[in-house]
């Protein structure tokens, strides 16, 4: 079984991106975050206890999940332990720029092992022609930050 969360904020909206998103309803993120987990937890105790299913892989996308303090993931990743293993896959989607150290190191403890880094590009030309907020330099710095922390996984 295959769980995708969409997290739907990003400090600033791609002019390419067609995915659900917004930059301007951050104060929405910890009530939607809320919804989200009480979503989770009627779909877990409706179907997945009810099937006996495991989940394999888990995707947080968005949106820019990192826009949301690790510590609101908290109880998502306490309704879904029960039903993940040690092969299970938990991938997060980060922009460099707030993928913090803390931010990583969180995810990281929670069970992510796996981040996508929304680079597009380690050209700065490029990256200012795509509208991103990020360099090459703090996309690397963000890279390195995931390996020190343990990340064995991790793909831009």
């Amino acid at each position: 079984m295959l769980l995708y969360i969409h997290i739907p904020f990003c400090d600033s909206k791609c002019f390419y991106c067609a995915f659900n998103s917004y930059t301007d309803q951050f104060h929405l993120k910890q009530k939607y975050m809320e919804a989200l987990t009480f979503q989770l937890k009627n779909e877990i105790d409706n179907y997945v206890k009810v099937h006996n299913y495991k989940i394999d892989t888990v995707f947080i996308g968005g949106g820019t999940p990192s826009t949301v303090n690790f510590t609101e993931y908290e109880e998502i990743f306490r309704l879904i332990q029960p039903f993940i293993n040690s092969y299970t896959e938990i991938t997060t989607e980060a922009n460099p720029n707030s993928a913090t150290i803390e931010w990583l190191t969180g995810m990281h403890n929670l069970g992510v092992n796996r981040v996508s880094f929304g680079v597009q590009s380690f050209n700065d030309e490029k990256l200012k022609v795509l509208g991103r907020s990020h360099n090459s330099k703090r996309a690397i710095k963000a890279i390195q930050d995931a390996k020190c922390i343990g990340f064995n996984s991790i793909n831009c």
